[in-house]
């Protein structure tokens, strides 16, 4: 998975994340990234996941990108907790609040 944040027209950062081809089936990918001023935090989701959740009705993606959830990355409290605790049901690895694979 790769992503990229535009900050301004000199600042920006790109990002990546693999996993193996077992490990992805397992858990799926994550790529969480900040800077002083954006975040993006993705989960790329395995068919399981996301059959699981559907299965749930749990909405957590679009019809436009089905295997992907997008969370804010500076989201505390609630909210989080209950985003996480649905993807990690489904078997899907999560970041802690506050952890980064990029810095």
């Amino acid at each position: 998975m790769i992503s990229s944040i535009d900050v301004s027209a000199n600042d920006w950062m790109v990002g990546s994340s693999c996993q193996s081809p077992d490990s992805f089936n397992a858990r799926g990918a994550a790529l969480r990234m900040t800077s002083p001023t954006e975040s993006v935090e993705a989960y790329l989701l395995p068919d399981s996941a996301v059959a699981a959740l559907h299965a749930a009705r749990n909405h957590l993606t679009s019809a436009d990108a089905p295997n992907v959830v997008f969370i804010d990355a500076y989201e505390t409290g609630r909210e989080r907790a209950r985003l996480s605790k649905t993807l990690q049901e489904v078997g899907v690895m999560v970041y802690p609040e506050g952890e980064s694979n990029v810095y």
